[in-house]
């Protein structure tokens, strides 16, 4: 499962098919290539080789190129194909009816459409790396859906999705299609899209019985055909559009292949647009970046304006208020992508929530889903950002039109809107709002969250941050408009408190320290074993920081993490170091993240033996933290790994990039072991480093009395809430 693109079903079927000695070999398309001019069929032979030739290849592979001369040498086969090389197949059986003894099983992939060679140029071009120092392309890699793969000669590899060159490429046939579900073969195997979440499975659409004696070690379970061609979108996609698609074909002068249809389906207006704006699409392949992007856009817009929503459908819509019983939270601006921070305020929040209220339903907003480790109770939006912008226009036009007594609901019929209507209480969840080093667009991203529950009169909590300074006109005026109407704002200390204060907002604001004080450290297996490793020891953590050397410009940050570890190493003989990076995402883990400068710094410090580099990618916030209280001595640069170190009494020095550390530091009286990136230089950081570890003793008894009393403040925000809910 771990290695195909989805659930590896097609896999496990020929392995029973091998075993049972049903079949003397697979004809498969091959999955990983250089180019895609090398794309061809393999001939398997053995169970063994199957794994060697998992996931998917997305882009024209000659799969019945050779068939004859492979069933010249094989007389019982299996054979895994695309809906359109099944209907090849089927006519040339007409003509070869002794193909069909052969031929033991058809295994049909669910296809939505291949990518021509130009949409892999093209991507490659975008990334700037010669098509020469590509040596292999792989489709499907990494956690359900996974991502595109590309290794470089080098050895370095480089993860992205498939984006705008790959849906404006595909092959011009597939514009006809009408067999997403391949339909003529024995089995049709694709990924099962009814679920959003966790780990990729397949759905198995069984046309031939004989196929039930090959499905031994899968975990099975039947679903609703009607739910799977809905999610499919049989009907509404390739079906009820041909006729559309055939009209508009003759416009461009494409040739149309024969496929009978049903006479009874009538193409309507919406129909024709859709069909003419996906044959735009199909023309866009060699188009200026920023013309498929504004194309892109365009689509969008109207797709969801004009296509989704029928007029007539919308103004007999209401909105559906929550009238059950079980309380519905929706924690918004949840972005946690590889940050183990963020992840444990999340994770701690919902678990006190629960705690606190019972049976909880939560609704989590982020543009992250794929990468949210949630469980299966929890619904995960995957909103982007267009998506909220386009939810709150629609607000405004309904909220000025209440004004005046009109309500235009059907402005209500929104994805994004009807969860918050749904919701008893929003809980912005965001780290950092209002602040002006992110610009002026970020600070409008920061509102939208809060004037969207607040426009449709809803109970609204922003959750433990760092806000402000509010130093430019626009933000004043923004952050009085929305701050001042929220239940509550917990600030996340004094500073942020006293820029609260500075633009008249104090009555609804408390102040208190980060929930994530209150995260329990676990040990595991894997994190006991690397400690073991380092029995006997003298533990120096380090947890660096991606931000920090984003913004270095004087290119100080690097350089004096590794002077800082040469010294340590050189100073104290019994010293290891244990470099832990905080935030790392699994897809892209040691390109251009925490993982990156870990490696960097090992690479180039004198005495790489003694520093240990631990990829965390698959630690939980708990794993992670009890790594780090099994340190001497911690120097951190990601704001939550401090957090986990002084939380578990480490004695902790912090280089920052923001002055949220400095706010967080003033709960413990610790701003004398903080120095930020651009006060940086390697004597200072030596000196930092040399006297607070020589007191090492005294700092961790002062974080065993300090630190209980900071868990017990940072728990009240549960309170905050409770308050007003009631």
């Amino acid at each position: 499962q771990e290695n195909g693109a989805s659930g590896g079903s097609v896999t496990v079927i020929l392995t029973n098919l091998f075993n049972q000695k049903k079949i003397e070999a697979a004809v498969i398309a091959n999955t990983t290539v250089t180019t895609v001019s090398e794309n061809r069929a393999v001939v398997v032979t053995s169970a063994k080789e199957l794994n060697q030739n998992q996931s998917s290849n997305y882009t024209n592979v000659p799969i019945l190129k050779d068939l004859g001369n492979i069933l010249q040498k094989y007389n019982h086969i299996a054979l895994v194909a695309l809906p359109c090389q099944i209907h090849a197949l089927q006519k040339a059986i007409a003509f070869k009816p002794e193909w069909n003894n052969k031929i033991v099983l058809t295994i049909g992939l669910i296809c939505g459409g291949v990518y021509s060679n130009n949409a892999v140029k093209r991507h490659i071009q975008s990334i700037n790396i010669p098509r020469k120092e590509i040596n292999s392309i792989s489709f499907r890699q990494g956690k359900w859906p996974g991502r595109m793969v590309m290794k470089t000669k080098t050895g370095k590899m480089i993860k992205s999705r498939r984006g705008q060159f790959f849906i404006t490429n595909y092959l011009r046939r597939c514009f006809f299609c009408n067999d997403l579900l391949n339909e003529l073969a024995d089995v049709s195997v694709g990924d099962n899209w009814l679920k959003d979440r966790g780990n990729g499975e397949n759905i198995i659409i069984i046309r031939n019985k004989k196929v039930l004696s090959y499905l031994q070690n899968l975990h099975k379970t039947e679903i609703d055909s009607n739910k799977l061609y809905s999610a499919y979108r049989i009907d509404s996609r390739r079906r009820k559009y041909f006729k559309a698609n055939k009209l508009v074909a003759k416009l461009w002068g494409w040739p149309i292949p024969k496929i009978q249809t049903d006479p009874r389906i009538k193409a309507k207006f919406k129909h024709y647009l859709i069909s003419f704006l996906d044959s735009l699409q199909f023309q866009m392949g060699n188009a200026n970046t920023k013309h498929i992007r504004r194309f892109l856009k365009m689509k969008n817009i109207i797709d969801h304006f004009f296509i989704k929503n029928s007029i007539l459908k919308l103004l007999r819509w209401k909105p559906e208020m929550n009238e059950n019983k079980q309380l519905t939270i929706l924690i918004s601006e949840s972005d946690v992508v590889g940050n183990k921070g963020a992840v444990a305020m999340l994770n701690l929040l919902m678990k006190l929530l629960q705690e606190q209220f019972g049976d909880v339903n939560f609704i989590v907003t982020s543009m992250h889903r794929n990468n949210h480790p949630t469980n299966d109770e929890i619904q995960v939006l995957n909103t982007n950002g267009q998506a909220f912008d386009i939810a709150l226009v629609k607000l405004w036009i309904w909220w000025l039109f209440s004004q005046i007594g009109i309500k235009f609901n059907f402005l209500l019929n929104d994805k994004i809107l009807k969860h918050y209507l749904a919701a008893d209480i929003i809980i912005s969840a965001s780290g950092i709002s209002f602040n002006e080093d992110f610009g002026f667009i970020k600070i409008y991203h920061f509102s939208k969250f809060i004037q969207i529950p607040l426009l449709l009169g809803k109970k609204v909590v922003k959750f433990t941050q760092t806000i402000g300074p509010f130093n430019s006109l626009y933000n004043k005026r923004l952050g009085r408009l929305t701050l001042n109407n929220v239940d509550k704002i917990i600030a996340r200390g004094k500073l942020s408190e006293s820029h609260l204060r500075r633009i008249g907002i104090e009555k609804n604001v408390v102040t208190l320290p980060d929930i994530a004080l209150t995260l329990k450290p676990k040990e595991s297996t894997r994190t006991k074993e690397l400690i073991l490793k380092l029995s006997g020891k003298t533990i120096i953590g380090i947890s660096p920081n991606i931000v920090c050397q984003r913004l270095d410009k004087k290119k100080k940050y690097v350089p004096a993490l590794i002077n800082l570890c040469d010294r340590i190493l050189e100073k104290y003989p019994n010293a290891e170091l244990l470099l832990l990076p905080h935030t790392i995402e699994a897809e892209t883990a040691g390109t251009n993240d925490d993982l990156s400068i870990c490696l960097n710094i090992k690479e180039l410090a004198k005495n790489p033996d003694r520093i240990f580099v631990d990829n965390t990618v698959d630690y939980s916030p708990a794993e992670a933290k009890w790594l780090i209280s099994q340190c001497d001595f911690f120097i951190g640069s990601r704001f939550h790994s401090v957090i986990a170190a002084v939380s578990a009494f480490v004695p902790t020095i912090t280089i920052g990039w923001h002055w949220k550390y400095r706010e967080s530091m003033e709960w413990l009286n610790l701003e004398n072991n903080l120095i930020q990136y651009w006060e940086l230089d390697q004597e200072k950081l030596w000196d930092l480093f040399k006297n607070n570890f020589e007191r090492r003793d005294e700092i961790e008894l002062k974080l065993k009395r300090e630190i209980p009393i900071l868990q017990q403040k940072a728990l009240q925000a549960i309170s905050v809430i409770s308050e007003v809910l009631k």
